[in-house]
């Protein structure tokens, strides 16, 4: 009765407690999961009362259950690694087709930025461009760039700052003179968009 109780509750924990656990554990316990580790308990309580059994005769000699021993161990882990290999218990993070655009983009938008002449003027020290000062750097300005206009959101006012350069009637940053040339009539749709790319991934230091 002890046993059967202890097996339930055992049970209970792989098909309840443990896929219950928060999904952001990235812990995956799935049905082969479940399965197999029931089957391993009912084993090892089926062992376990063979256990209290009484000795009985004619026991193989110790070669052979050491043989047997080694056996069975060697098909228990491998069993659990071959199931580790179809079914792997943490998801490995792999980069979408998505996030590698994003990545081209980047590379693309730093090369504009250094092709259009951007850093004579400009840094973005986190992004590996140690530039000029005579305007603003420009790491963290995804984030900064939200407090330049009440209500424009930082790439849109990127976008836009880009685009008009220091146009008369467009925020200027205060300290710094207004140099900046119009780069709208310049650069393609695409051009554009890599170049805010990788300005929106510049981080603040």
């Amino acid at each position: 009765m002890r046993r059967a109780l202890l097996l339930i509750g055992l049970l209970a924990i792989v098909w309840i407690v443990i896929p219950g656990l928060p999904h952001e554990w990235g812990l995956r316990f799935g049905l082969l999961y479940r399965g197999f580790f029931s089957a391993l308990l009912v084993a090892a309580l089926l062992f376990y009362a063979l256990l209290r059994r009484r000795p009985a005769r004619g026991l193989p000699s110790p070669a052979r259950a050491l043989a047997g021993i080694v056996l069975v161990y060697l098909g228990t882990v491998g069993t659990l690694v071959a199931i580790g290999i179809v079914y792997p218990q943490f998801e490995v993070p792999r980069a979408t087709r998505g996030q590698e655009e994003v990545a081209r983009a980047e590379v693309r938008g730093k090369e504009l930025f250094v092709a259009l002449g951007c850093i004579g003027c400009h840094s973005v020290k986190t992004m590996g461009v140690r530039g000029g000062t005579r305007a603003p750097d420009l790491s963290g300005i995804g984030k900064r760039g939200a407090t330049r206009i009440p209500g424009v959101p930082a790439q849109e006012y990127v976008r836009e700052h880009i685009k008009r350069g220091s146009s008369p009637g467009y925020y200027m940053v205060p300290g710094y003179p207004p140099i900046m040339p119009p780069f709208g009539a310049l650069l393609s749709q695409e051009k554009l968009n890599d170049l805010l790319a990788y300005l929106m991934a510049a981080r603040e230091e």
